[in-house]
């Protein structure tokens, strides 16, 4: 329990870091840094409400924590659309993220399992990464490159992380004998589940210092 609460502290002061870069770089007009500042900003206080687990209300740490990270997922993949100048699905976001919710309330109330409302988070959550990585463009010139490749390879690797956890927990509800070691594999699928967002923010910080620096670059190069 110190060790989960611990990553989340951790997790949690990292998305205030990011938080306090993106907004550093609003001046830039880069489109998505709005919904990026955003998700980190409700992700710190979700994951705020999850460490108070047993402090709050259930309701408050288990229902509206589960649905502000889920609201942070969706900001996160829209601020990479808008990044790149895509439309939003906005209401295919919300349909998955009330189908995930209810999941969680379902598995809260009628049916308590907390291996299955991970398969309901875990779920969206891949779904999300596996959109971030199709979304982004397979090739990117100049300084765009690596910042690209970067968070296309980290949102396929989160995307199958998320994917693995939910199938974990899946089996963990069907027949909680089977597993070995579940102290440590809880523990992986925790740390994959918390430190994704810092990954693809750290993504979205680098892609917007490569944009800024590439569009100077080319208003010092062309005499307007």
């Amino acid at each position: 329990m110190l060790i989960t609460v611990s990553l989340l502290l951790v997790t949690t002061a990292m998305s205030v870091v990011m938080l306090l870069v993106l907004t550093s770089l609003a001046d830039s007009k880069v489109a998505g840094l709005r919904e990026w500042g955003q998700a980190n900003g409700i992700a710190v206080i979700a994951l705020l409400l999850v460490a108070a687990r047993g402090v709050v209300p259930d309701f408050v740490s288990i229902e509206v924590a589960n649905a502000l990270l889920l609201f942070t997922a969706s900001l996160m993949y829209a601020g990479f659309r808008r990044y790149l100048g895509l439309p939003v699905p906005w209401k295919l976001l919300a349909a998955g993220g009330l189908t995930a919710l209810a999941g969680v309330a379902l598995f809260h109330y009628v049916h308590d399992s907390l291996a299955l409302r991970v398969v309901a988070m875990s779920a969206f959550h891949a779904a999300t990464c596996f959109g971030i990585h199709r979304s982004l463009p397979k090739e990117a010139d100049g300084r765009l490159r690596y910042p690209n490749a970067f968070t296309r390879t980290a949102a396929l690797l989160l995307g199958i992380g998320h994917l693995l956890r939910g199938s974990f927990y899946a089996l963990d509800a069907y027949d909680p004998g089977a597993l070995i070691d579940p102290f440590v594999a809880n523990l992986i699928f925790f740390a994959i589940g918390t430190l994704a967002l810092p990954a693809l923010s750290l993504g979205a910080v680098m892609l917007v210092n490569a944009r800024v620096l590439t569009d100077t670059a080319h208003a010092a190069d062309h005499d307007h």
